[in-house]
């Protein structure tokens, strides 16, 4: 593997690189996932955008900073906003079970639970395919409401 920054990579040099297989970069490659492009029906990939990429999935402190004392960890999620989330969910599944309406506005929702648990309840039951989110004006004003999916 060449050692200039710039130089064009194959994806068999790309996989001895990251130590993976041919089969996997070129995957990663079609999905997105690692910076590539192709000329004349051939994946390539630039080694310093690959290097870039790299940094990017870091999920500890870089070398430099690691001397650095007052790095502080990622924060997560308690025990406790979790279940808040997890209730607002709860509230959302009620209130549509309570109900013959395939309409209800979220900021119902987030004055009850607060913005960030709500927006991630709303969030958990999109992916579920149980509702989803949408803008509708009422009265002159764009509203945030949720609509039971069919």
């Amino acid at each position: 593997m060449s050692e200039q920054n710039n130089s064009l990579l194959t994806k068999e040099e790309v996989a001895e690189y990251l130590n993976m297989t041919d089969r996997t970069i070129l995957d990663w490659a079609q999905r997105g996932v690692i910076p590539a492009f192709k000329i004349a029906g051939s994946w390539r990939f630039r080694q310093n955008d690959i290097d870039k990429w790299i940094e990017s999935q870091r999920t500890g402190p870089t070398s430099e900073n690691s001397k650095n004392s007052s790095i502080q960890p990622k924060s997560f999620r308690s025990i406790e906003h979790e279940g808040e989330i997890l209730n607002c969910v709860n509230a959302i599944l009620k209130s549509m079970e309570d109900t013959d309406r395939e309409v209800w506005v979220v900021a119902n929702f987030s004055t009850e639970y607060g913005d960030d648990i709500a927006k991630e309840a709303i969030k958990r039951l999109s992916n579920q395919k149980i509702l989803r989110q949408k803008t509708q004006k009422i009265n002159g004003n764009d509203i945030v409401i949720l609509e039971r999916k069919r």
